[in-house]
Order: structure tokens, then C-alpha cells, then sequence
């Protein structure tokens, strides 16, 4: 399963996968097609409402922009290791804070939301969030957890582990989501951390 299906099915389907976006919304066709799959030029002007990524290293490949129903998801790919780094801004569809990882309010909010995204093609089956301490990135100290999550669809069942943290913009109460994540056993979070490191939001 690919990592953007996830990102919206996580934090918006569980995420977006948790990221996991509007499961149901992937299925439309016509706009999966186009959301998917943009010329090179669509894919990074999509990009640049988010961040400006011109900085990113060679080793990182921006891979997807989606916009769905309010929800922006930009994802990024390190081939070298397989792993996935996305930026989420939830929009009107979930309000998030720093301190929701500390309270344990995030995996509930994630995992709502994932039920009102359910698919009878993929299913969010388990949720773990351990809280973990902060980061530096995006020229701020990042409050982020471990994250395990277990993902089933109509033909398997796959668990991806890594890191979700949440981002704040100066002078504003809208923050985002930072995840990044690997199949079990896989996930290096020093990958993640260069690769948001080089990212500039706006």
C-alpha cells in the first residue's frame, strides 16, 4: 500500500493515514486521477502553497500534493531507505496542538476521524502513539511521539512505523502535521529530521 494512501487514510482517514485523507474521497475516479497523478509543474506549484522545499537534499524525491476536501498533504520519498515524509495541514477537518501528542488527545482525535473515513476497502486496525520528547525542525523545537500503525485492505494487512509531530506558524493557531514513516522495523528517524530540516514553511 502506497504511503500517500495512508497519509490520508492516517490522519485523515487516520490522518490523512494517519495521515489517512478521505478514504472514500481516493475512490472517486475522476479526481484521484488528477490528484494523484499532476504534470511535474502542477505537483510543485501544489507544493509551494505549503513550503518552499528548494532546499531539500538530491536524496528526497517530492512525490505527491493533494488537496482534498480542505485537507493539503505534501509527500516526499527517500528511495535509498523506502521511507516517506509527509506535511499535513488537517484545514477545517481537525484542530490540532502541540500539546495533544503530551496529552494523548491526537490519537484520539486521529482515530475519530479515521472512523468517519472508514472504506470497506481499507480499514485503520490499530493506533499507537507514544510520546517521545522534541526535535529540531522548521526553526522550532517539534513536540513528537513513535507511532505504530496497523492498516488492512481487501487483499492484506501492513504495519508502519516512524514519528508524527505537530508543527506550529508563528502568529497563528493553524498548525500541521509531520509525519514520517517505514514498514515495521525499518524507519530511521535521522532521514526524517534532515529532510524537514530542510524545509521552509510558510
Amino acid at each position: 500500500m502506497k504511503f500517500y494512501k495512508i497519509i490520508l487514510t492516517s490522519a485523515i482517514g487516520f490522518i490523512i493515514l494517519i495521515a489517512l485523507a478521505a478514504v472514500g474521497v481516493f475512490y472517486l475516479k475522476n479526481t484521484v486521477s488528477y490528484q494523484l497523478h499532476p504534470p511535474k509543474s502542477e505537483l510543485m506549484q501544489r507544493a509551494e502553497k505549503i513550503g518552499d522545499f528548494s532546499k531539500i537534499s538530491k536524496d528526497y524525491n517530492v512525490t505527491k500534493a493533494l488537496n482534498v476536501i480542505g485537507v493539503t498533504s505534501i509527500v516526499a520519498e527517500h528511495p535509498q531507505t523506502g521511507q516517506y515524509m509527509a506535511i499535513i495541514d488537517p484545514g477545517w477537518t481537525m484542530n490540532i496542538s502541540k500539546t495533544d501528542i503530551q496529552t494523548g488527545n491526537l490519537k484520539q482525535k486521529l482515530t475519530d476521524y479515521a472512523l468517519k473515513a472508514s472504506s470497506p476497502n481499507i480499514k485503520l486496525n490499530k493506533l499507537e502513539i507514544m510520546p517521545k520528547g522534541n526535535l529540531k525542525a522548521f526553526n522550532q523545537s517539534v513536540p513528537y511521539a513513535q507511532i505504530k500503525v496497523k492498516i488492512s485492505s481487501l487483499s492484506s494487512e501492513k504495519t508502519y512505523e516512524g514519528i508524527i509531530a505537530i508543527v506550529s506558524k508563528d502568529g497563528t493557531n493553524k498548525n500541521k502535521l509531520i509525519v514520517s514513516l517505514n514498514k515495521s522495523g525499518a524507519f530511521k528517524q535521522k532521514v526524517a529530521e534532515n529532510f524537514f530540516k530542510s524545509v521552509k514553511l510558510l
